[in-house]
């Protein structure tokens, strides 16, 4: 009887792997390749190397599990347009827009693909989102909240000019833009500043605006947030230095290639933690409900070579403020 038990045993598991082996060989799960496409009135620059390190440390590499889409257009509404549109064709999984005018442009585009802003001011005002805690469509992400900034920049820039007739670069295409230069005309006002307009709507209206201004009539620069200005801030500090004028500007990039100061939140922060936003949404979350974040760190950049060159003394109260200072 122990035998015969001893054989049926082991007569089944013969015939278990024989079976076994006649079942197909399943293949690994294939890992999903996500599309992710990239709205910018500007080309690769600083900031778009911290998002990539935010998408690696997560898991995201490019080729692997995910492929860029990525759509470089010159900071026109049109051709903003016409790119978000592109990508809305395509079926991208999530769009990262850069900036405001980026955003608006992909919103319009698409009422369902996800969009991450990154350095968008002011998203309420500028109607991309029903408010910071419940967006409530689909564009989440960074808000930079430029107009709040306004003063503090004229503030800054007064106690270190003895001037008060300040130039504003601007873009009036920029719903953010508008927001900010109403909220820097009303801060002239209680500081006693006289702001002169430029508007620049396109890059050569950069040249445009310098060659309309007597320098010996201005005291100082200053640029509103806005992805056009920046790629076009080697020539706006090209002029400044030119003419001895100070300025202080938006990003850090400026003081970097020779302006005098910036004032503003690290953007390179903002578009590191927007890849957060793009691995939640790809993971199944709904950017309705995701709140957009806000900055927690505003930078005080200083240039003391450009303030030696162009004849500036900087108040030590203000040196003290500086996070960094370029000697």
């Amino acid at each position: 009887m122990k035998v015969h038990r001893r054989y049926a045993l082991r007569l089944f598991s013969c015939v278990s792997l024989v079976l076994l082996s006649l079942l197909p060989i399943q293949a690994p799960a294939a890992e999903k390749t996500w599309r992710i496409g990239f709205l910018s009135p500007a080309i690769r620059d600083s900031f778009h190397d911290p998002f990539f390190k935010g998408l690696r440390e997560l898991g995201y590499i490019e080729g692997r599990n995910f492929i860029l889409q990525p759509r470089l257009a010159a900071a026109t509404q049109r051709r903003l347009t016409e790119a978000a549109v592109d990508l809305a064709k395509l079926r991208v999984d999530v769009i990262v827009a850069r900036g405001t005018q980026a955003t608006l442009a992909a919103k319009k585009a698409t009422g369902t693909i996800p969009i991450i802003m990154t350095g968008s001011s002011d998203p309420v005002g500028t109607g991309l989102v029903a408010s910071l805690a419940q967006p409530g469509a689909n564009v989440t992400g960074m808000s930079i909240v430029a107009p709040d900034l306004a003063e503090k920049r004229l503030e800054l820039l007064k106690r270190v000019v003895p001037g008060s007739r300040f130039v504003v670069l601007w873009n009036p295409t920029n719903a953010g833009n508008v927001n900010e230069w109403e909220q820097s005309k009303a801060a002239a006002n209680r500081l006693q500043i006289t702001l002169i307009s430029r508007e620049v709507r396109q890059p050569k209206d950069i040249y445009r605006a310098f060659k309309s201004l007597r320098p010996r009539t201005i005291d100082a620069v200053v640029t509103l947030t806005d992805a056009l200005l920046s790629t076009g801030r080697t020539d706006i500090v090209h002029f400044a230095a030119n003419n001895r004028l100070p300025g202080i500007f938006h990003l850090i990039d400026f003081v970097e290639q020779g302006g005098l100061m910036s004032y503003g939140p690290d953007l390179h922060h903002s578009f590191y933690r927007a890849a957060y936003y793009v691995d939640r949404v790809l993971k199944g979350a709904n950017p309705a409900n995701l709140p957009v974040e806000q900055p927690t760190k505003f930078e005080l950049a200083i240039n003391l070579q450009t303030a030696k060159q162009i004849g500036v003394m900087i108040p030590i109260d203000v040196l003290a403020l500086a996070n960094r200072v370029i000697k």
